[in-house]
């Protein structure tokens, strides 16, 4: 870890201060449990490549608390996505216009 980027963060398991780098989201005592987490949205998000998957949907299918939802969403190893990439109801706008139904 780089020291001299180390700042005050707020663990994003039990909201405890702590000291950390910028790829840390969780303190000492959480680490392993927020790793956890943190595996289970990648591998969920791996296994879904071509869908939008939404934080609701994560949330629901995996059992994540939302609070910790959120927080993994900030999670600098999960920099490709932001609100603006996840859609309300799994497609953004222009897959919206091109959607045709097979009936």
């Amino acid at each position: 870890m780089d020291r001299s980027r180390v700042e005050l963060k707020k663990c994003a398991i039990c909201d405890r201060a702590f000291w950390g780098g910028p790829e840390d989201m969780a303190c000492g005592s959480c680490r392993e449990e927020y790793e956890k987490l943190r595996e289970m949205v990648r591998e969920y998000l791996w296994h879904q490549p071509m869908q939008k998957a939404t934080l609701e949907r994560i949330e629901t299918d995996l059992g994540i608390p939302p609070r910790v939802a959120r927080m993994l969403l900030k999670d600098p190893r999960f920099s490709g996505l932001g609100d603006k990439d996840i859609a309300k109801d799994g497609l953004d706008e222009e897959e919206k216009r091109n959607f045709k139904h097979d009936r």
